[in-house]
């Protein structure tokens, strides 16, 4: 007899709730190759929720279009 699973959910944990944030391995990829503190964070953020990575997550555009 075939068993079928069915997924019902699927969670993410971006903040650290679960896992380790990922922005403590940013923080530490910026020290190892002596960026100025918090370099990557304010580029992936200081547009908000219309920036291309924030679109990147939600599905909104392809992987193509995120690294163009």
């Amino acid at each position: 007899m075939e068993v079928s699973t069915k997924i019902r959910a699927v969670i993410f944990d971006i903040g650290g709730v679960v896992v380790q944030s990922p922005f403590l391995a940013i923080s530490a990829y910026e020290r190892e190759h002596e960026l100025p503190a918090n370099y990557i964070n304010v580029a992936l953020s200081k547009h908000g929720d219309s920036g291309a990575f924030q679109r990147y997550e939600r599905g909104e555009i392809s992987y193509e279009e995120f690294e163009d």
